[in-house]
């Protein structure tokens, strides 16, 4: 059995193009069961009074809106956790941010995190089944976390908001990484698939 990855259908020639904000965190996701946004919301919480100017924006939609945003008022973070609707121009959202977080129950091949990767932002995940353990090396393009543990999850991401230079560090080193899903490298070696040669770097 051969692995080969998904592409990235775009890779920012750019991504200082748009302006940072240095106290942004982003996640994206279907506001379903699956993502478990309530974990992120929950590990905020634990570190949101050692953080004041940091705060998460959310793009996505679903059947699980309403829970999200009563729990985010039930934590006093609604001026610190804000649920966006999707948007066409993800890619944007994504430059402007420090770091992706990601805490799902599980994934398949995340897109979103190479894509974050792209735009040149780590990301913090839960190491679930299957993907983002495939795709983030810990400690050099993001932060892998045991699945569940929102005490940890929450230590991950203050360790990022103190420390701005790893920020830097790994934004670098992801964006290197997500070299290797472009568009022209996977396809390259699905033509030596076909052509009986499947090694794949």
């Amino acid at each position: 059995v051969k692995v080969l990855p998904n592409p990235l259908t775009y890779y920012p020639d750019t991504i200082s193009d748009v302006p940072k904000d240095n106290y942004r965190i982003i996640s994206i996701g279907r506001l379903t069961s699956i993502k478990r946004f309530d974990r992120l919301i929950d590990a905020f919480a634990i570190i949101c009074n050692n953080n004041p100017y940091w705060h998460i924006d959310i793009y996505g939609d679903g059947s699980d809106k309403d829970i999200l945003n009563s729990q985010i008022l039930k934590l006093g973070l609604d001026k610190r956790v804000i649920i966006h609707p999707p948007t066409n121009d993800i890619f944007s959202e994504m430059k402007k941010s420090q770091f992706l977080v990601v805490t799902s129950e599980s994934e398949g091949f995340a897109l979103v995190i190479i894509e974050a990767m792209a735009c040149g932002i780590p990301c913090i995940s839960f190491d679930c089944p299957y993907g983002p353990g495939e795709i983030i090396e810990h400690n050099k393009t993001g932060l892998l976390v045991a699945n569940g543990d929102i005490s940890d999850f929450a230590t991950k991401m203050n360790y990022l908001m103190m420390n701005p230079e790893i920020i830097e560090r790994m934004s670098k080193e992801a964006r290197i990484s997500s070299t290797k899903y472009k568009k022209e490298t996977v396809m390259k070696a699905w033509e030596q698939l076909y052509s009986g040669d499947i090694s794949y770097e």
